[in-house]
């Protein structure tokens, strides 16, 4: 979701209004202190709707989470990032077909 944030310049307090939860909540998720649940997933996909994120600009995010994904070692953040991977990846194949 940070990444998501910092591409479209957006604060925590920003994001809150498109994420449908509090942003604490958004901070623990994305400092991996909160398991990113099938429920914080619909709200990242829905985010991601209102926002009208280009394929483009997921494929980015994709990217970088896949690159962090490689010097991240913390078993938690990792798990998260794989979910948000396959989020992403859900994501675009509705976009897309």
């Amino acid at each position: 979701m940070r990444q998501l944030r910092l591409l479209r310049n957006l604060t925590l307090k920003d994001f809150e209004k498109y994420f449908g939860c509090d942003r604490t909540i958004i901070s623990r998720i994305e400092n991996g202190h909160i398991v990113y649940t099938s429920t914080y997933a619909e709200y990242f996909k829905n985010a991601c709707k209102s926002l009208r994120l280009t394929n483009s600009e997921l494929l980015v995010i994709r990217g970088i989470l896949e690159q962090q994904d490689k010097l991240i070692p913390c078993f938690c953040r990792s798990h998260v990032l794989i979910v948000f991977k396959s989020t992403i990846t859900c994501y675009l194949s509705v976009r897309c077909f």
